[in-house]
């Protein structure tokens, strides 16, 4: 788990890295660093904080992954990703 952190870290702090974010019916492309920056002000953090408490373990207050950490991975993966609530 702190081994994907670290990617998924390195991959928002990508400085041209582009994610593409599946809305249906509309695929968009997104660049990482507006997803950084946009995660870190829900946060209250500055981009770097961000990035310094994903690579954290969770019991060592980093962050757990939320929308943003699984865009990457999917992205990563080449996979999609989906969340049920029971």
């Amino acid at each position: 788990a702190l081994e994907m952190r670290h990617v998924v870290a390195k991959f928002l702090s990508s400085p041209e890295g582009v994610l593409y974010v599946n809305n249906k019916p509309v695929k968009r492309i997104v660049r990482c660093r507006d997803l950084l920056s946009s995660a870190a002000k829900n946060e209250g953090l500055s981009p770097d904080e961000y990035l310094m408490r994903l690579r954290q373990p969770g019991k060592k207050g980093g962050l757990y992954g939320g929308g943003p950490e699984l865009t990457c991975l999917s992205n990563i993966l080449r996979r999609s990703i989906s969340i049920y609530h029971l």
